[in-house]
């Protein structure tokens, strides 16, 4: 979520980032949120996380998928 064009930019290079490392499927959905109380013009990225054989939601290796993306996203 954002509100601001330059941080919709640095999002799109953290994206590209995973993309290119493999954990992230290819495109990025842009979004425009709802008006909340005191808040508006609010935006979001969509993405999707590539998850090795589909595994079930809340099974190991979805969340060692998960795990990785945040190390990932720290290391950089």
């Amino acid at each position: 979520m954002y509100s601001q064009e330059w941080e919709a930019e640095e999002y799109h290079q953290y994206i590209e980032y995973l993309q290119g490392q493999g954990l992230l499927a290819p495109g990025v959905e842009t979004l425009e949120l709802q008006a909340l109380q005191g808040a508006t013009g609010l935006k979001a990225l969509r993405v999707s996380v590539k998850l090795p054989d589909a595994p079930s939601k809340g099974s190991a290796s979805a969340n060692n998928q998960s795990t990785k993306v945040a190390e990932t996203l720290r290391a950089s």
